[in-house]
């Protein structure tokens, strides 16, 4: 049992989230800027500022070197490389004199847009993939036309806050060049593409 025990602990440490690394982050003229306190004194090999965008994995996208030694040292980066997301999680991984780094506080920021935006859209003559990123639930008609003004395909589907990757299943299946509308609930266009469909 003793050994089981020191074995846990061992675990717990790994993960615990020390308090002399205090960070704080806002967005500024479509950068994310970030800024933090180490509020012990100790010396700083260097830190990672780690983000994620998927509510789950945290990536590391900067190295801050740093070599010295500092009482209340205050640090700041601005992140200008932003991935289409709705929400960014941030936090500092600080190398000091530590047997393990230390970890900050998360700091979360949202992207918000005025309306609904849509991302990364593929059309094929079976699908329609897209991300779409809105501000408050909404309600999106998908429509596709062909050259003559025929309507191939019609539907609505509801969206929540947040980013979404939204498939949807059609059937095209005649070679030609295809119109896609996005309206929202408001009936105001959010979207609008002109697509090559060749079907085999």
């Amino acid at each position: 049992m003793k050994l089981l025990h020191f074995a846990f602990c061992f675990i717990s440490v790994l993960f615990i989230q020390a308090q002399n690394v205090v960070l704080q982050g806002f967005e500024k003229d479509n950068t994310h800027v970030l800024e933090w306190t180490v509020t012990e004194c100790s010396y700083i090999s260097h830190f990672e500022i780690e983000r994620s965008t998927d509510d789950s994995r945290f990536e590391v996208i900067y190295t801050k070197e740093i070599h010295s030694y500092d009482c209340n040292g205050n640090y700041s980066q601005t992140i200008a490389d932003i991935p289409k997301a709705y929400k960014y999680e941030y936090r500092i991984k600080a190398y000091l004199n530590t047997a393990l780094p230390v970890i900050s506080g998360i700091v979360t920021l949202f992207y918000q847009p005025e309306n609904v935006e849509v991302n990364n859209f593929i059309f094929s003559s079976g699908t329609v993939q897209m991300s779409i990123i809105s501000r408050q639930k909404n309600i999106l008609a998908l429509t596709i036309i062909d050259i003559t003004g025929r309507t191939h395909y019609k539907n609505a589907f509801q969206v929540q806050a947040g980013k979404q990757d939204i498939q949807v299943q059609i059937n095209i299946t005649s070679t030609g060049v295809y119109f896609v509308h996005i309206t929202d609930k408001e009936n105001r266009l959010i979207y609008h593409n002109k697509c090559l469909v060749k079907n085999n």
